[in-house]
C-alpha cells in the first residue's frame, strides 16, 4: 500500500525554461547561448553546485570565468532565478488532497539560489510535508543516497513510496532503490496513473475520471 507520494519539482510541479536565462546571459557574455547549456548546465560546474559542493560565490566565479560573463553577483543571482514560469503544472487542489491522505515529499535537484526563490514564488509548495534537496543531502538523482533521504523523510518503506519525475533515468534510479516510479508526461496522464495505482485523491480531479 502506498503511504507516501514523492514528487520532483522542475517540470512536474513547476515549469522551467532555461532559455530565458541563457538569452539574458548572452547579452553580457561573448559566449553564444547555444553553447551555454554544455558549458554550464551539463557541466561539472553545475553538478557540483547542485550537490552542495560549491558555494553561490564559487558557482558565480566559475560561470563568470567559463563564459566570460560581465555581470555582478547580485545581478547574476536574479538572472539565474528567471528560469521559472509563473503558472504551476499541477493544481494546488491536487497537492492539497494528496497531502491529506499521504506523506507528500518533494525530491529535487536544486541549489541555494533557486530554492528560496521558488518557495517565495509558488505558495503551492507549502502543501509538501518536507523537502529532499540535492544541495542539502550532497547527492543528485539518480544517486541512491537522494532517494534514501526522501524515503527517510517519508517515514515508510521504499515500496510504500510512489515517485514521479519527468526524466526516465531518475525514475529508474528510484525503482532501483525499491520505490514505485512513474515518468511524468502530463497532469491528465498522472491523474489516470494515480487512479490505476489505487492512490486516492478527491475533488475536481477525481470527478474527471469517475
Amino acid at each position: 500500500m502506498i503511504k507516501a507520494v514523492i514528487l520532483d519539482l522542475g517540470n512536474v510541479v513547476i515549469q522551467t525554461d532555461y532559455n530565458r536565462v541563457y538569452s539574458i546571459l548572452e547579452q553580457h557574455s561573448h559566449c553564444p547561448k547555444e553553447r551555454m547549456r554544455d558549458l554550464i548546465f551539463a557541466s561539472p560546474v553545475y553538478r557540483d553546485f547542485e550537490m552542495g559542493n560549491s558555494s553561490i560565490e564559487q558557482f558565480y566565479e566559475e560561470v563568470t570565468r567559463t563564459i566570460q560573463l560581465k555581470m555582478d553577483l547580485k545581478q547574476f543571482c536574479a538572472v539565474w532565478s528567471d528560469a521559472f514560469l509563473p503558472e504551476a503544472i499541477l493544481p494546488d487542489e491536487l497537492l492539497r488532497t494528496l497531502a491529506s491522505r499521504y506523506r507528500l515529499i518533494a525530491l529535487s535537484d536544486n541549489n541555494p539560489i533557486h530554492f528560496p526563490v521558488i518557495r517565495n514564488l509558488f505558495p503551492i509548495l507549502n502543501r509538501f510535508h518536507d523537502f529532499t534537496l540535492s544541495y542539502q543531502v550532497k547527492a543528485i538523482k539518480p544517486m541512491p543516497e537522494i532517494y534514501e533521504a526522501a524515503v527517510q523523510k517519508a517515514g515508510c518503506l521504499p515500496q510504500e513510496c510512489f515517485f514521479v519525475d519527468d526524466v526516465e533515468r531518475n525514475v529508474q534510479g528510484a525503482r532501483n532503490c525499491g520505490l514505485h516510479g512513474y515518468r511524468f508526461e502530463s497532469h491528465e496522464k498522472l491523474l489516470q496513473t494515480l487512479k490505476e495505482r489505487g492512490i486516492n485523491f478527491k475533488g475536481d480531479q477525481a470527478d474527471q475520471l469517475s
